[in-house]
C-alpha cells in the first residue's frame, strides 16, 4: 500500500496518473476482498482486520497453486493408460480382475466369460467393478475415480511416501486402514497380539506388520478388488466420524447430483481420508467455541466454515509473519516440514507452535483452543487436497478439479 500525495505542486498529468493508479489499486483490493467474502462466512468476514484480509488472498492463492500442481500430475486419460499398461503392476492381478468382473456382469446366456473378459481393456473391467461397488455402498462413483488419479495415478504398485506402508490404486495404509480380520488373513503373526489391548496391542501389531508380513500384506492389499473394498470402507468410516451420521442412500448418483449439504459432508470425509480426521473434528469444535464467544450462528457442518477454521492458523501465522519479515515464511516452513529429516521436523513443529501462540494473540481470527502445532501445515495440505479432488464449492469457476475432469471424460 502506498500513500498517494497530491498537493499544489503536483502537475495535472501526474495528478491524473496518481488518481488512476489509486483507483486501480482500490479496485484490485476490493476484488480480492470480494473473493475472500465468497470463501468465508459473512459473520467471520466482518471480524477480520484489513491487513488480515490482504494476507488472506495470498493464502488462498497458495492453496490454488498447490491444487493446480496436483491436477497437472495425472489426467483421467493418463490414469487409464497406466491401469491398462503392464508397467505398473496391475497385470499381475488380471485373473482376479476377470473373475470379479464376470461375477458381477454374468448373464445366463453367456459362456466362457473369462475368455471373453481377457479381450476387454483392464480399465473397463475395473470401471464396471468400481461402479457396482460404489452403487451398492452409496458412495459417488466419481469420487472413487478421482481418488485413484490423486493417490496412485492408476498404478497398482507405487512407492508410497509413508515408509512403504501404503499400497494399491487408493494407497491403502496397511497399518491403519485395514480391518483386523483382513490383517489376520494375510498376517497370521498378528494373532500373537490378541491378548494385549490399547497401546500395547497397537505396538505389537505394528511390529508384526513391519517385521513379519509387510511384503505379503502389500501384495494382497494391492489387489484392485480388495483395494476398492478397503477404500470404500475407509471413506464410509471417515464420513461417519466427521459428520456424526452414516452415509445417505443415493444409489448411482454422481457427486455433482448431490445436495450442497451432502457435498459438504463428503468434503469433510475426503479431508479426513487424507489423514486429517482429528483436524476436521477440531475445526467443528472451534466453530462452536467461536459462536459462543461472538454470538454468531455459524454452521459447524458447512464446509466453507470448516475450511475457514482449518485455515485459521495458517492465515494468522502469515499475518504475524508479515510483521516479522526476518522470519522464515510459513509456506517455506510447511514445504520443509514434509521433506526434512525427523530431527528437522521436531524443530519445525516447535516453530509452528511458536507461530500458533502468536497467532492466538492476534485479531486475524478470534478463535483459540485449537492447539495443534502441525495444523498450520496440515491445513494447507488438506485443503488443497480437497480442492484438487472436489473443487471449491463457491469458486468452481476459478479452476478445475479432478471430479470435473472425470465427469467430462466419462460423458464423452
Amino acid at each position: 500500500d502506498t500513500d498517494f500525495m497530491i498537493d499544489e505542486s503536483t502537475s495535472e498529468s501526474a495528478r491524473v496518473e496518481l488518481e488512476r493508479a489509486r483507483s486501480e489499486y482500490d479496485s484490485l483490493r476490493s476484488a480480492c476482498h470480494d473473493r475472500i467474502k465468497t470463501s468465508l462466512p459473512q459473520e467471520m468476514y466482518n471480524l477480520f482486520s484489513q491487513e488480515a484480509l490482504d494476507i488472506s488472498e495470498l493464502v488462498l492463492a497458495d492453496i490454488e497453486k498447490r491444487r493446480d500442481h496436483e491436477l497437472d500430475r495425472t489426467t483421467p486419460v493418463q490414469t487409464i493408460a497406466n491401469i491398462n499398461s503392464n508397467k505398473f503392476g496391475c497385470d499381475r492381478y488380471d485373473n482376479e480382475i476377470d473373475i470379479s468382473f464376470c461375477s458381477l456382469t454374468y448373464r445366463p446366456d453367456s459362456y466362457n466369460c473369462i475368455e471373453k473378459a481377457r479381450e476387454i481393456p483392464r480399465f473397463k473391467k475395473i470401471e464396471a467393478i468400481l461402479r457396482y461397488k460404489a452403487k451398492k455402498e452409496d458412495v459417488p462413483f466419481d469420487i472413487l475415480f478421482s481418488l485413484i488419479s490423486q493417490e496412485s495415478s492408476g498404478r497398482c504398485f507405487i512407492q508410497s511416501q509413508d515408509g512403504g506402508l501404503s499400497t494399491g490404486l487408493f494407497q491403502i495404509n496397511i497399518l491403519n486402514s485395514v480391518d483386523p480380520a483382513t490383517l489376520k488373513l494375510y498376517c497370521a503373526p498378528i494373532y500373537l497380539c490378541d491378548k494385549l489391548s490399547g497401546k500395547e496391542y497397537q505396538e505389537c501389531k505394528e511390529k508384526m506388520i513391519k517385521t513379519r508380513c509387510k511384503k505379503e500384506l502389500k501384495e494382497a492389499i494391492s489387489t484392485p478388488m480388495l483395494n476398492i473394498d478397503l477404500a470404500i470402507r475407509e471413506l464410509k468410516k471417515k464420513f461417519s466420524r466427521t459428520n456424526g451420521r452414516n452415509i445417505i442412500a443415493t444409489g448411482d448418483k454422481s457427486f455433482s447430483e448431490l445436495t450442497k449439504e451432502y457435498q459438504d459432508m463428503w468434503r469433510s470425509a475426503i479431508s479426513a481420508y487424507h489423514g486429517g480426521e482429528r483436524h476436521v473434528q477440531r475445526s467443528a469444535s472451534a466453530i462452536e467455541d467461536f459462536n459462543k464467544r461472538n454470538g454468531t450462528q455459524l454452521d459447524p457442518n458447512d464446509w466453507n466454515t470448516r475450511r475457514a477454521f482449518m485455515l485459521k492458523r495458517l492465515m494468522s501465522a502469515n499475518y504475524v509473519n508479515k510483521q516479522n519479515k526476518d522470519q522464515e515464511s510459513i509456506s517455506q516452513m510447511c514445504d520443509n516440514f514434509f521433506h526434512q529429516n525427523k530431527q528437522e521436523k521436531k524443530r519445525i513443529r516447535a516453530k509452528a507452535r511458536h507461530y500458533g501462540n502468536q497467532a492466538d494473540l492476534s485479531n486475524a481470527f478470534g478463535s483459540r483452543n485449537f492447539n495443534d502445532g502441525r495444523s498450520i501445515c496440515f491445513s494447507r495440505l488438506n485443503i488443497s487436497y480437497v480442492d484438487s479432488i472436489l473443487g471449491h464449492r463457491d469458486l468452481s469457476a476459478r479452476g478445475k478439479s479432478r471430479i470435473d475432469e472425470w465427469n467430462n471424460y466419462l460423458k464423452d
